[in-house]
């Protein structure tokens, strides 16, 4: 993306964060901006590309704000958003994305299409499995409301939570399950427990399945901190991904259903 200017209006978040990172390291020139600006004075500058993550009425009004000063105007939407579409459609959106956005599809909306396609996957209703599949979830989690809360959400999309209250009982929970033929489908670990913290028993279980060359569990880190810092320390410890809590129903649907997917194509 050497030579190609991004612009990226969304408010301060780990989102924005990592996709930053992530077009500043495929070489492009990226800026972000925050809606009011752009919705008062639109772009100040030319850019190649605009990503707005916002509410679709804050969206809609930044892209008639810009008009059709930047040639590639794609919204991020959640992928119960779906019913925005023809409004964003309609205020100047020439595409999407549905968070969390991957690296490919962010990639492939970059790389020639700049088409609107009205192709966003819809959220199941309550009680069924975004993946098409009941999931067996394993839940790290010490405070009590916090694993309440994860029990229920898995519970209306259809997945089998299993809760433990720390990274020495996740641990033991994960080994008997594979011992048992039961493997979890994935793990949500919270980063901050006491005595054997989520890194750490994610280093454990990464390293049982080394030695016993077992397969591949994907492993959520659930955290407050919402930091690119963090999100680094979590995956140089093993896990595969990072949600923010309070969990968003939203996302944790869209994880879970790409993740055991992912999992099998990197077996």
């Amino acid at each position: 993306m050497a030579g190609t200017s991004v612009l990226i209006v969304a408010p301060a978040s780990v989102e924005a964060s990592l996709l930053t990172r992530r077009l500043t390291r495929w070489g492009a020139d990226v800026h972000r901006a925050d809606a009011h600006v752009m919705t008062e004075a639109g772009a100040s500058r030319r850019f190649d590309v605009v990503l707005i993550d916002h509410t679709a009425d804050a969206a809609a009004a930044v892209l008639r704000g810009i008009g059709e000063s930047i040639a590639r105007r794609i919204v991020l939407l959640t992928p119960s958003g779906r019913h925005h579409l023809p409004a964003l459609k309609a205020a100047g959106s020439t595409s999407y994305l549905v968070k969390p956005v991957r690296a490919a599809s962010l990639a492939a909306r970059l790389d020639g299409d700049a088409h609107f396609e009205d192709s966003a996957p819809e959220l199941p209703p309550i009680g069924t499995p975004s993946s098409g599949k009941s999931l067996a979830v394993l839940v790290a989690e010490d405070n009590g409301i916090n694993a309440l809360l994860a029990r229920s959400l898995l519970g209306k999309l259809g997945h089998r939570p299993t809760v433990a209250t720390d990274g020495a009982a996740a641990f033991a929970a994960w080994r008997a399950a594979q011992a048992d033929g039961t493997p979890y489908d994935v793990v949500l670990m919270d980063v901050q427990m006491p005595g054997t913290d989520g890194l750490e028993a994610t280093r454990q279980i990464r390293a049982a399945e080394a030695a016993m060359e077992l397969a591949h569990t994907p492993i959520v880190a659930l955290t407050a901190n919402a930091f690119a810092d963090d999100r680094d320390t979590c995956l140089a410890a093993g896990m595969d991904e990072f949600l923010v809590k309070p969990l968003d129903r939203d996302r944790l649907a869209a994880l879970l259903a790409e993740l055991p997917g992912r999992a099998a194509l990197a077996a």
